[in-house]
């Protein structure tokens, strides 16, 4: 089992309270509609979830400052971070507007610039938190039936036209 790390713990509250926010919203978004046949519900259900999603939005805020100062970056995910910030500040602000809003036009604007933002600042997030292990971390090949399907898959080769190396497969079966 692998230990948990302060990395582990930092990284699963990110997360979970991305879940919160976006999530939330992508299932409130959802609702709506049906809610709206019940005078009063739809105020009641997004007043309730602003409990949830306000704190879940500053614990993003923090922990992703938390993440920032984790470690080095490389130019290309220093500009794909400056990117996600925008989207997490537009997601931010125009959830804000979206609870100030008093007409439905505004309502709608709002909330959906909401959503867009943090759904594009979710996507830049997948893509700064998700490296292939190290070279070194990698499982060698050792089974017949685990090289032939790499070199198929890598090649397009058949596996009847992949040449298996020497000592490849050959191990006992248990």
């Amino acid at each position: 089992m692998l230990s948990v790390t302060l990395a582990d713990v930092r990284l699963f509250l990110h997360v979970l309270a991305a879940t919160v926010w976006v999530g939330g919203q992508i299932v409130l978004g959802a609702l709506v509609p049906a809610l709206r046949g019940f005078d009063g519900v739809t105020k009641v259900a997004a007043r309730r979830f602003n409990m949830v999603a306000w704190p879940a939005f500053g614990v993003l805020v923090l922990t992703g400052i938390w993440n920032m100062t984790s470690g080095e970056m490389s130019d290309e995910a220093q500009l794909t971070l400056n990117v996600k910030m925008a989207f997490v500040l537009l997601s931010g602000v125009a959830a804000f507007l979206h609870t100030r809003a008093t007409s439905k036009a505004g309502l709608a604007v709002w909330g959906a610039l909401g959503a867009v933002g943090a759904l594009v600042a979710l996507f830049f997030g997948v893509q700064l938190g998700w490296r292939p292990p190290p070279p070194a971390a990698r499982r060698p090949v050792t089974g017949r039936l685990e090289y032939l399907t790499l070199v198929v898959l890598t090649s397009g080769l058949s596996s009847e036209a992949a040449p298996v190396p020497p000592g490849v497969g050959t191990e006992e079966r248990a």
